[in-house]
């Protein structure tokens, strides 16, 4: 469903914007997913030697990696996002952030503050 929204939205920046509002309001519902991500949650514990788990994780966050990048790229295309910058790393840091939402909001449930660190994110594309 959020690999969707990077694929769908208006703009580069509108995708990935929508994509992590999206993301907060589940990370900070206790419906949806009241035990946070189940990625996030295996890579912060993860202690264990399974390499099918391991393979699972890092298959994981190369393929959001990715949809970040091929968002990236196209805001590139269109002059939306300054084509000195370099997307690769853009794309991690967009990767640190989505994984960073699930930490912080268990420790802090304000979505002021991650809203801002998304934001600030943004704003440096």
């Amino acid at each position: 469903m959020t690999g969707n929204l990077l694929k769908n939205a208006p703009s580069a920046k509108e995708r990935i914007r929508q994509y992590f509002d999206l993301y907060i309001t589940n990370a900070l519902c206790d419906e949806g997913f009241p035990n946070g991500c189940m990625i996030t949650n295996a890579t912060i514990g993860l202690n264990s030697p399974d390499e099918q788990l391991q393979k699972l994780i890092r298959d994981s966050f190369e393929e959001l990696e990715q949809l970040f990048y091929e968002v990236l790229s196209k805001g590139q295309q269109t002059g939306e996002i300054d084509p000195k910058k370099d997307i690769h790393t853009l794309a991690h840091l967009l990767l640190n952030l989505n994984h960073s939402i699930n930490v912080i909001s268990k420790v802090k449930r304000d979505r002021r503050v991650i809203d801002e660190m998304m934001n600030t994110v943004i704003e440096m594309l």
